[in-house]
């Protein structure tokens, strides 16, 4: 049986433009100096106000709350129908806020988008209430990011291993770190058939990682238990390639007829080694099967860069910077017994803890039991919030790139170094 999910494309050959790498990188990151702007205006007020009443004025609330910042009210020209989303909170209209609120200790939030700008700023001066205007931008990927999303718009990743073949500085997922160890077949049908019927069988993706998941000795079976189970999914192999011309006659059988078989295409992730890339892409056209090439980051003109994912193993890190983590809210983890973890770090930080002998702790409030929980919601509600571990990662660090090299296995490359730089 050859599937063929709703949507897919079939076996036509498919890569990343650069250009959408390009515009997807905008999209997520936010102008994190205006945050923190934002947050050290509000503590200069006992009371602070949000102008607005909407989905997009709740997520910042959400915000808020997320950072220790107490709102009291939105503010509107006059009372909405409203349904709230998120919480409910007092509403006020303008004539009452000169009445209710001083303007000595109120700071106001302007929420509303910019295009009611012109009747409401006005006002604001008038009454000399003092005001902090959030860019479009940042309210956009607040709203995006602290969002709850379905299962149809939520993409799960599942290592079926956590070492891998390479030995990449860096890793973000530590497989330089990890002992060799598989994701047991009979515990993946059991994870994955739970999953399905908490999402009713219906993912945005489904992605089988590693490490290096060619590595496992059961991969094609595993592949065929994922398509059995999301039949009508989008379901992709992430991979370096080194092993996949290999595969094409491996123990276990070919590697490229299950992934025809089973309509899943390849994602593979290119570094400066020695790699045949044109004859594995000759072997994808060759048996019909769809691949994706990741181009090299920030730059996809230029040779493979490693960007460094920095830890603080104080867990000393502001609250408001985990609104501009890449993971937030985008890269959900399965591990193996169905804990489900919001980012990679958090959920094999067991790797790193255990070869440095650290101590990054993961609490309850870090994952979600797929065999606790009994809808699909609590996926969501954990993936959109900041979670305890967030305190560990140092996202205002995250900004550098530097040559692809082998790991040493030193700390170091996982956490910040005085007056380190880039190397370019």
């Amino acid at each position: 049986m050859v599937y063929n999910p709703k949507g897919f494309e079939g076996s036509k050959p498919k890569f990343f433009s650069k250009k959408w790498w390009r515009e997807t990188m905008k999209y997520w990151h936010l102008n994190l100096n205006e945050i923190q702007e934002m947050i050290g205006f509000c503590r200069q007020y006992k009371n602070i106000l949000i102008f607005g009443v909407s989905e997009n004025c709740e997520y910042i609330l959400k915000f808020f709350d997320i950072c220790n910042v107490r709102v009291n009210a939105f503010v509107e020209n006059n009372l909405p129908e409203h349904k709230f989303c998120y919480r409910e909170i007092p509403v006020i209209t303008t004539d009452k806020l000169i009445k209710q609120f001083s303007t000595v200790d109120t700071g106001i939030i302007l929420g509303l988008y910019n295009e009611h700008y012109e009747s409401v700023i006005p006002y604001l001066r008038k009454c000399d209430f003092s005001y902090f205007d959030v860019s479009e931008h940042n309210k956009n990927i607040i709203m995006s990011k602290l969002s709850p999303k379905p299962p149809k718009e939520t993409h799960i990743e599942i290592p079926i291993t956590e070492h891998c073949n390479l030995n990449c500085k860096m890793c973000n997922y530590f497989a330089p770190l990890a002992k060799k160890q598989f994701y047991p077949l009979t515990n993946f049908r059991n994870d994955i058939k739970r999953l399905a019927n908490l999402c009713e069988h219906k993912l945005g993706t489904l992605k089988i990682i590693g490490g290096e998941p060619l590595l496992h000795p059961n991969l094609i079976e595993i592949l065929r238990i994922s398509r059995e189970t999301f039949q009508d999914n989008e379901i992709i192999l992430v991979t370096n390639g080194t092993l996949l011309l290999h595969h094409e006659n491996a123990k276990q059988g070919n590697i490229w007829d299950a992934l025809k078989k089973f309509n899943i295409w390849i994602l593979l992730t290119v570094y400066p080694i020695n790699i045949n890339v044109n004859a594995i892409f000759d072997k994808a056209n060759e048996y019909g099967v769809n691949i994706g090439i990741i181009p090299n980051l920030p730059n996809p003109d230029s040779e493979k860069k490693l960007h460094k994912f920095v830890l603080d193993p104080l867990g000393k890190q502001e609250a408001f910077t985990f609104i501009n983590c890449g993971y937030f809210n985008s890269c959900v983890t399965m591990m193996q017994g169905g804990k489900i973890f919001p980012c990679p770090p958090a959920a094999h930080i067991h790797i790193f803890n255990e070869f440095f002998n650290e101590n990054l702790m993961i609490t309850e409030d870090d994952y979600v039991d797929i065999y606790k929980i009994k809808s699909f919601s609590d996926i969501s509600d954990l993936c959109s919030r900041r979670v305890e571990f967030c305190k560990y990662c140092a996202i205002k660090s995250h900004g550098r790139w530097y040559k692809w090299e082998v790991s040493n296995k030193t700390i170091d490359e996982w956490i910040d170094i005085a007056g380190e730089e880039s190397s370019t």
